[in-house]
């Protein structure tokens, strides 16, 4: 929310974050990999402007959130 990104409610192990188009979920996937954070398109799932990202180690929710908020600053996302 903080982000002002769309993300689909859970209650499970993962979030799954739309963002509208199959080009800007590309684009944060790329940069998110270039910046050690790996999520998962969701093209095969018939959601390409989608990706789902899964809960871990606490650490690793940190990375995420730290890596997520520098895409967004930079417009990526």
């Amino acid at each position: 929310d903080r982000m002002g990104l769309s993300y689909v409610p859970s209650f499970g192990n993962f979030v799954m974050v739309d963002f509208d188009t199959t080009e800007r979920a590309m684009a944060v996937f790329q940069a998110l990999l270039e910046r050690g954070v790996f999520v998962r398109p969701l093209r095969f799932f018939q959601l390409p402007h989608c990706l789902r990202i899964t809960v871990g180690l606490p650490e690793e929710c940190d990375l995420l959130i730290e890596k997520m908020e520098e895409v967004v600053r930079l417009g990526i996302a």
